[in-house]
């Protein structure tokens, strides 16, 4: 992830630092799913059977909701 593009992206959004933070923290979550998890895959060739995967362990291992995460993947 190209996280300097991604904050400048969201800030002219007008998203806050707070925001800006909790996405980064959320994208780099799914990220670090997809290298660890998903073969080495990365954001850029990311498919929707990776973000199943990834929406099922969040809500199951981390037994929290993914709709923060989705938000994140769905800015980037």
């Amino acid at each position: 992830m190209d996280e300097a593009a991604f904050r400048n992206y969201l800030k002219k959004g007008g998203r806050s630092t707070s925001s800006e933070n909790r996405c980064i923290r959320f994208l780099s979550g799914f990220e670090d799913f997809l290298i660890k998890k998903r073969s080495g895959k990365n954001l850029e060739n990311a498919d929707s059977k990776d973000l199943v995967a990834f929406v099922l362990m969040v809500e199951e291992d981390l037994k929290t909701e993914a709709k923060g995460y989705l938000r994140a993947i769905r800015y980037y």
